[in-house]
């Protein structure tokens, strides 16, 4: 909302926002044909996930988890100063937003089929300053949202060059277009 409300106001004369803007790269792979599609669209806060499954402290925060929940059910309240918060990298965040996802029921043009495919983003273009949003809200299974509790270590320098895009490649097949009737 503030860098649209901010674009909207700066028509005419020098964005501010443009520091942030970037291109992401969306590739998708038909798993059936080996062939490959790209796409680009601009951004300006890169969402990244909280793989809490890769928490560096994970037998802590089970072991607390039991506590408090002994705790509960006698009806008192653990201290306020005890609270055990599952401990992530950055980098490990980074990596989980880097990592392939499957597609099912892809409609691949190559076969004419539905098949499966594999999704990936990156970076096309580099900001002068990346926003990064650490997605710290996540729903549980009876669909309620729920705020992520955790400890995220930013460090003061990041290597994030695994994150940049590289487009079609020259071993690298475009599936093409569905033709329109």
């Amino acid at each position: 909302h503030l860098f649209t409300v901010i674009e909207r106001n700066s028509r005419g004369q020098l964005n501010p926002t443009d520091a942030f803007k970037f291109q992401m790269e969306d590739r998708v792979e038909c798993t059936a044909s080996k062939k490959v599609k790209y796409s680009y669209r601009d951004e300006w806060i890169l969402p990244v996930p909280i793989p809490l499954e890769l928490a560096s402290n994970l037998d802590e925060v089970r072991k607390y988890e039991e506590e408090k929940l002994a705790t509960e059910s006698e009806g008192r309240r653990m201290p306020e100063d005890s609270v055990v918060r599952p401990k992530l990298s950055l980098k490990s965040c980074l990596e989980r937003f880097a990592a392939p996802e499957t597609v099912e029921q892809f409609y691949s043009s190559a076969i004419n089929d539905k098949t499966i495919a594999n999704k990936r983003a990156r970076l096309a273009s580099m900001p002068d300053y990346l926003v990064l949003h650490l997605k710290k809200f996540t729903l549980r299974e009876d669909w309620t949202s729920i705020k992520l509790d955790v400890s995220v270590d930013c460090p003061d320098e990041l290597d994030i060059t695994f994150l940049r895009g590289t487009g079609l490649l020259p071993n690298e097949e475009e599936l093409k277009k569905k033709k329109n009737r």
